[in-house]
C-alpha cells in the first residue's frame, strides 16, 4: 500500500471514527488490515506476511542451531569420559 492510498485511508477512518465509538470492527482490504478497538490499528498484510515468513526462517535455523549444539555436547562429554580413562590408566 503507497503512502498516498495510506493517507487517504486513514482520512476516511478517521471520518467513521464518530460512528464507531464502542463498537469492535476489523475491515480486510487488499494489502492491508484495519481494525478499532477503541484505536484504529491498520497493518499492512504484505509487511506482516513477508515478516512471518522470516520469523518462520529464523525459527527453523534455531532449531538447527539448537540440534547441532546438542550434537556438540554429546562429541564433547564422550570426550572428556574418553580423556578421564585416559588419565586414570596412566595414574
Amino acid at each position: 500500500m503507497n503512502v498516498s492510498a495510506r493517507t487517504k485511508l486513514r482520512k476516511s477512518v478517521k471520518e467513521l471514527d464518530p460512528l464507531f465509538l464502542d463498537k469492535p470492527i476489523l475491515l480486510d482490504l487488499p494489502g492491508a488490515k484495519v481494525s478499532y478497538d477503541g484505536e484504529w490499528h491498520v497493518q499492512n498484510t504484505d509487511v506482516a506476511e513477508a515478516l512471518r515468513g522470516e520469523n518462520e526462517a529464523l525459527i527453523r535455523r534455531v532449531t538447527a542451531l539448537e540440534q547441532e549444539n546438542k550434537a556438540l555436547q554429546e562429541k564433547l562429554g564422550r570426550a572428556v569420559d574418553i580423556a578421564t580413562v585416559a588419565r586414570l590408566d596412566l595414574a
